[in-house]
């Protein structure tokens, strides 16, 4: 279950409800997150290659690949396996691209299918079809990556995200190997408890942009926490399955960028 979008092999994986899980980075509306003093000026990608991708990695033990890019450029991207119309995720791809001309670049990628994250670069091409393919490199190796837009049937990205999609019950497996049960109040208040006992409170809101995500800022409130007494953000969203089915995705990293988990769960 714990494939790797890296090839690396040596550091450890996430082993607590280090985060707990849902979403938004501290991008109380704006997404990406730090980088390295090298990084290349910030250009966001054009309206037709905003939103959601889908495809393949070369990576043959976490072969599918959901992205999602950001109208100011950030880029999230989530690895593992489908199976009966649910993507059972190992681990997500976080960092601030750069789009110019076709070609898309990031020198702040963290990978959270580790902690700590693996840090690498990305570098790539796109086009309005829109489709993006490309590789990201750590000291460890390479692994390429190609993908095509969703389906605006599947996944809207252009319409503006709902609370009434994602309130209510929902049951997540996390990348650390855990699971979580959450509530989502109708005014995206949240809480819940994984099932190592950590307990946790948040809000959830759809982005001032207007778009199909959701901003998620969570607070750890138990002992049993990795990250007790402290704020994580990230991003969450909601489409359908292939079965009938809602899936919830939700991502986390912490201020820092060392720590991230993923949740996931269908109902």
């Amino acid at each position: 279950m714990f494939a790797r979008f890296s090839p690396a092999s040596a550091q450890l994986r996430v082993s607590s409800f280090s985060l707990a899980l849902i979403a938004g980075l501290t991008l109380s509306a704006c997404g990406g997150g730090g980088g390295d003093g090298d990084a290349p000026p910030i250009t966001p990608p054009p309206i037709a290659n905003q939103g959601g991708y889908e495809g393949t990695t070369s990576n043959g033990s976490a072969p599918s690949f959901q992205m999602l890019v950001l109208e100011d450029g950030a880029v999230w991207a989530i690895y593992g396996t489908q199976s009966g119309g649910t993507f059972f995720v190992d681990g997500f791809v976080q960092g601030q691209g750069s789009f110019n001309g076709g070609q898309v670049s990031s020198n702040d990628i963290r990978d959270h299918g580790f902690f700590p994250a693996l840090s690498g670069r990305l570098a790539g091409n796109y086009n309005s079809s829109p489709a993006v393919s490309g590789q990201i490199t750590y000291t460890s190796g390479t692994v390429t990556f190609s993908a095509t837009g969703i389906a605006a049937s599947t996944y809207n990205y252009q319409a503006p995200a709902q609370l009434s999609a994602i309130t209510g019950n929902w049951s997540t497996r996390l990348t650390t190997g855990e699971t979580a049960s959450l509530t989502i109040s109708n005014t995206g208040v949240v809480g819940g408890v994984a099932s190592s006992g950590c307990n946790f409170t948040g809000q959830v809101s759809p982005r001032s942009s207007g778009k199909n995500v959701f901003n998620v800022s969570l607070t750890f409130t138990s002992a049993q926490c990795a990250l007790n007494g402290q704020t994580a953000t990230g991003i969450g969203l909601t489409y359908p399955t292939s079965g009938g089915q809602q899936q919830l995705i939700v991502l986390v990293q912490d201020g820092s960028r060392s720590a991230g988990v993923a949740a996931f769960g269908t109902r």
